[in-house]
């Protein structure tokens, strides 16, 4: 069930950062049957050799992947709530993008505690056994990799949002999908 979870949710995550790069990208169409067909494949190839990788290298059980992939994808999803809460605070009370009321930023505020605080009680007491150890360091090492990316190439998310913004603009009788 984690694999196939990963397999749906990531394959059109792919297909949509590849569609949004431009049009003719390979992983950003749809096959005969509306599924993101090629994206797939490369997400399952993804997927099996990251199992693999924890069977030889950690000793790891069906159970122990399924464990390890929740563990870092809850501590991804953390630091992007964190990210997103931030964002919120910035376009709302910063910027002043939208009239909302300044004792309102209590509740965002209260959120990144909390995440905060999630994120610091699921590494503290860090782990010192098994591979537990190294759950933090793949989940933030993959979200170091994203940001060098974006520094890297500080056009991509240009480009993505461009992207975004022009299947936004298409006819809703057209399919977008390419």
């Amino acid at each position: 069930g984690c694999y196939l979870a990963w397999v749906s949710g990531s394959a059109r995550a792919l297909f949509a950062l590849d569609r949004d790069l431009g049009p003719g990208n390979p992983l950003g169409k749809v096959g005969s049957n509306d599924t993101p067909a090629s994206a797939e494949v490369v997400i399952t190839a993804l997927v099996a050799a990251i199992a693999l990788v924890c069977a030889i290298a950690f000793g790891a059980k069906r159970f122990d992947t399924f464990l390890w992939s929740g563990t870092n994808g809850t501590l991804i999803l953390l630091v992007a709530d964190v990210l997103a809460t931030a964002g919120c605070i910035k376009l709302i009370w910063v910027d002043r993008k939208m009239a909302v009321p300044t004792w309102e930023i209590v509740m965002p505020i209260a959120a990144l505690v909390m995440l905060v605080y999630t994120i610091y009680r699921n590494v503290s007491p860090y782990p010192t056994s098994g591979a537990a150890p190294w759950l933090p360091v793949v989940a933030f090492g993959w979200l170091i990799l994203v940001a060098v990316v974006m520094f890297a190439v500080p056009n991509l998310a240009r480009r993505l949002t461009a992207g975004l913004m022009q299947l936004d603009k298409t006819d809703p009788a057209e399919s977008p999908r390419g």
